[in-house]
């Protein structure tokens, strides 16, 4: 992720506001509207901060009616705000078989992934390296029962190649989804 810009007060708990809203999810789409009312915002004061955070790339338009999302940037950067990373970030649980919220929760971490490297500058070779172990991940999630040391697994090795790759921010929500 793009260092966060300095936000204000207002935008700082807009973006906080809509990772809530969104329940961190980048495909999500809420209403600047609504998401402005939720910390006592009218709707032109809404609109203004909304369309501010969307100049800093950290909110996209959805629909000409109001409804946004967040960018990748975005719910990294609010993610942050929301009482940081470690805090907001799911995690797998201890047991040997994954569970409906543990299944959840990897499909988020892999969107936000997907997202992620989006932005990366990656040569074939190291794309086909990520896309193979998101693959492991993603047919692991097709068992009937998914192995929770297998995906621990496969993120350790996600983790390992994108810190060689500069995103040591991602590297580390990665190591604390997995419990490293």
């Amino acid at each position: 992720m793009a260092a966060l810009p300095d936000l204000d007060q207002r935008e700082s708990e807009y973006l906080k506001a809509m990772v809530e809203a969104c329940q961190g999810e980048a495909s999500a789409q809420v209403s600047m509207y609504d998401v402005g009312a939720r910390i006592g915002l009218d709707r032109d004061t809404a609109s203004q901060v909304c369309q501010e955070l969307i100049g800093f790339g950290l909110v996209e338009i959805k629909t000409l009616s109001g409804g946004v999302g967040l960018t990748a940037d975005g719910l990294t950067g609010g993610v942050g705000l929301a009482g940081g990373a470690d805090a907001a970030a799911p995690r797998l649980k201890a047991g040997p078989i994954l569970d409906a919220e543990d299944h959840q929760a990897v499909l988020t971490l892999l969107d936000q992934l997907k997202l992620a490297a989006g932005r990366w500058q990656l040569d074939y070779e190291a794309m086909a390296a990520f896309v193979v172990d998101i693959k492991t991940i993603e047919t692991q999630l097709l068992a009937p029962q998914p192995k929770t040391a297998v995906v621990k697994a496969v993120c350790e090795s996600l983790a390992t190649w994108v810190r060689r790759n500069g995103d040591r921010g991602a590297a580390a929500k990665i190591d604390a989804f997995a419990g490293r």
